[in-house]
């Protein structure tokens, strides 16, 4: 399955051709009952030209799982990888792909910038959720993890990255619990790790934390290395889309 994990750039995507992929991303949304619609689904795809979106494909071509990302520059040798959401079929949930689409949509980010000769490391993973699978699989990739408790309140040094953030609005409160952060309610599942279920289990089913979590050490090798690839490409292909560079 994981041969068949894809990531595009939203801003590559033809008119007719997302509304083919949102169709397909909203049955399977809606298969697992996450609480959306089909308008609602198009907008998170496409909505941000830059947006990641990363694929996962059955043997047959259809959509059965899709996560979209966006890359943040927190400075000129650092950016913020955002997960703004992740789909997955019931038949591909809890086989490790979260961690597994998260490192090559860092691969990707990174490729991109070695092809323009910035010198640009994700050195962080933020996210709004209401998912403790992917609070559990990012927390599982990262050295360091906020919040880890309801009470904990947001430090100065993250509050500064995560304002540069436009996809999460930090509570008033100094906390990283965001009340009635979603207008419907979320499907709430527990995982085996006891203080991530601690985590969500006292929350609303409307609410969601605000995650932030920073050194990254723990990701796939190799799907980092074929989003680095990816991504490479990618680049290469847009700016000598009339040229045949690999001729001398």
């Amino acid at each position: 399955m994981t041969n068949n994990i894809i990531c595009r750039r939203a801003k590559d995507i033809g008119e007719e051709e997302k509304e083919k992929i949102s169709k397909e991303c909203f049955e399977t949304a809606d298969a697992i009952k996450f609480g959306t619609n089909y308008e609602d689904v198009s907008d998170h795809l496409f909505c941000d030209e830059n947006s990641i979106l990363t694929f996962i494909h059955d043997e047959k071509g259809k959509i059965k799982g899709f996560a979209i990302s966006v890359n943040i520059a927190i400075n000129e040798k650092e950016s913020l990888l955002h997960l703004h959401g992740v789909i997955l079929s019931k038949d591909l949930q809890k086989k490790g792909l979260l961690g597994k689409i998260t490192s090559k949509n860092i691969g990707y980010i990174e490729g991109e910038n070695c092809w323009k000769g910035i010198s640009s490391e994700v050195t962080a993973i933020s996210a709004r959720t209401r998912n403790p699978a992917l609070y559990k699989s990012v927390k599982s990739m990262c050295g360091e993890i906020y919040p880890e408790s309801e009470l904990d309140v947001v430090t100065e040094d993250i509050k500064e990255v995560l304002l540069a953030n436009p996809f999460v609005e930090l509570p008033k409160d100094g906390t990283m619990i965001k009340k009635k952060a979603y207008v419907l309610p979320k499907p709430h599942t527990d995982v085996s790790d006891k203080d991530t279920n601690d985590l969500f289990g006292g929350l609303e089913e409307n609410d969601a934390v605000i995650l932030y979590a920073g050194d990254i050490w723990n990701i796939d090798e190799k799907l980092y290395h074929e989003g680095l690839m990816e991504g490479f490409e990618r680049e290469l292909d847009s700016e000598y889309k009339n040229f045949d560079y690999m001729e001398v």
